[in-house]
């Protein structure tokens, strides 16, 4: 994987703009529109059944390509994609959360420790794995997630070398982040 340097304002407003159409189609849920709702439910339903049918990869890619990801992060938008249609939860109180406080939020049961720990120590391609388990989890619990800053998290994750001092800083900051339930909006 490649080494980038800082996010380039052009990628960064890329990234945002993607996630905000993704919690449009969250807000479409929410709308009490029949035809918003209708098209929201089945646009996320194409989008959820990709992950396991490539039939429905056109759906996905129609959410992520208008938004020009870059080559090196198409995989990781995709998949942030594939989240959100798991757990397409508005904000309640108008604060997304973060990942560790996220799951700190699901309960102060060890499972939810031991579920971020699993993550902590997980290749990529396992990751995806219990990050989906994860997300659903949050939905059943109906905690919403940031899905911008798990997006910029992802990203450096995917490009980071395993064990590398990149991939070491999103960890610490999703145990801190579940540790102490609070996030710096400034992170």
């Amino acid at each position: 994987m490649n080494s980038p340097g800082p996010v380039s304002t052009e990628n960064h407003q890329s990234r945002k703009r993607f996630v905000t159409g993704l919690y449009a189609l969250g807000r479409d849920l929410d709308s009490g529109d029949p035809h918003r709702v209708a098209k929201a439910r089945r646009v996320l339903a194409r989008v959820r059944r990709s992950l396991n049918d490539p039939h429905y990869l056109p759906d996905v890619l129609g959410l992520v390509l208008p938004h020009s990801p870059s080559r090196e992060e198409k995989e990781v938008w995709i998949f942030i994609a594939a989240l959100f249609s798991l757990n397409p939860r508005s904000a309640s109180n108008g604060w997304r959360k973060p990942l560790g406080v996220a799951l700190r939020d699901c309960g102060t049961d060890t499972s939810s420790e031991a579920r971020l720990r699993q993550l902590l120590t997980s290749d990529w391609n396992t990751l995806q794995n219990r990050l989906r388990q994860a997300v659903r989890l949050l939905q059943q619990k109906k905690v919403s997630l940031d899905y911008g800053r798990l997006l910029d998290d992802l990203v450096e994750l995917h490009q980071a070398p395993a064990g590398s001092a990149r991939a070491h800083r999103v960890h610490l900051r999703w145990a801190e982040h579940f540790q102490t339930g609070w996030a710096d909006p400034q992170e």
